[in-house]
């Protein structure tokens, strides 16, 4: 109890010296906009606590306490975290590290998620909560854009906050684990049942989701014992003004483990789908490999020749 009150106090202590000192949010000279307030301030203080040896966790708590309550509350459903697999903390088009990795540890340390030997990340802490905090700018801007854009929500026709950080029912790992889970793992049936018992955890307007009524392509690549799905949910609300019209849902099924995991999701354009669609690109013996950041054993790192093919529902 004493090392946790000096440890809180400790982070105030440093919260009040960096504040001053990052204070700038948003940062035009970084390509930051409104929408990445507050998390790239919180992000850039929590990476100073580590470099000057100071524990994260109490500056995270300080500085997002809504956030630190979700991951606390994620502790206690070890399943729910068992249904993602392993990403890999490097994105190779921004040449860099996405998440600093003492915020990762203090991530997976407060939500009681499987903590992985650097660069290695569970693909759910890293790809929601850690993108939040990330401060790698990629060719397509920032990684947190996914979850305060509001493109998801808005285009799946649910409330603005249901899948955003400032959330006011269940968790945000808890409510997307809950969204794409029932998208990815539709024929699934133990991981529905995993699903089923998270909802009295899950917002009510996703417990509510008429999920029938989507319309889903899935693209399936089969790399050995391995199938990588990316399933492309055309959002039932299409913007005008927003150019993203679907929401991509990667998820992998090991027939080694006769079991699938979530990996990632983010919502993309019309283009990207008919360009990952292609017919050209369909068929036996093509050239395939794990996308986004996604690490399976055995099968990242190595080009596979095999089928891809748009599955049948």
């Amino acid at each position: 109890m004493q090392k946790r009150y000096f440890s809180i106090v400790l982070g105030a202590l440093l919260f009040a010296n960096l504040g001053a000192a990052d204070g700038l949010c948003p940062d035009p000279a970084l390509g930051e906009n409104l929408e990445d307030c507050p998390w790239a301030a919180i992000a850039r203080n929590l990476i100073r606590a580590s470099e000057s040896h100071y524990p994260v966790s109490p500056v995270l708590e300080r500085e997002a306490p809504g956030l630190f309550k979700q991951l606390q509350r994620d502790a206690s459903s070890p399943e729910m975290k068992s249904l993602w697999g392993v990403s890999i903390n490097y994105d190779e088009l921004a040449h860099g590290t996405v998440v600093h990795p003492a915020i990762l540890v203090s991530l997976s340390e407060q939500s009681r998620a499987p903590l992985l030997k650097a660069p290695y990340a569970h693909a759910g802490i890293e790809h929601i909560y850690g993108y939040l905090f990330s401060v790698l700018r990629t060719p397509y801007g920032y990684k947190r854009a996914r979850w305060v854009h509001g493109d998801i929500p808005q285009g799946l026709g649910l409330p603005p906050g249901i899948i955003q950080p400032d959330l006011a029912q269940g968790t945000l790992l808890t409510n997307v684990t809950y969204l794409i889970g029932r998208i990815a793992f539709r024929h699934e049936v133990g991981a529905l049942q995993v699903l089923k018992s998270l909802e009295p955890k899950v917002a009510p307007p996703l417990r509510n989701f008429n999920f029938q009524g989507l319309e889903i392509k899935r693209l399936e690549e089969s790399a050995g014992p391995v199938v990588l799905r990316t399933d492309f949910v055309k959002f039932p609300v299409i913007n005008a003004g927003r150019p993203n019209t679907h929401l991509l849902i990667y998820s992998t099924f090991d027939k080694r483990e006769n079991r699938a995991r979530l990996i990632t999701t983010f919502p993309v354009t019309e283009a990207f789908v008919t360009n990952a669609l292609n017919p050209e690109g369909l068929g036996e013996d093509k050239p395939i490999i794990t996308r986004y950041n996604a690490f399976v054993e055995g099968i990242t790192g190595k080009t596979w020749k095999g089928l891809r093919r748009l599955a049948k529902d």
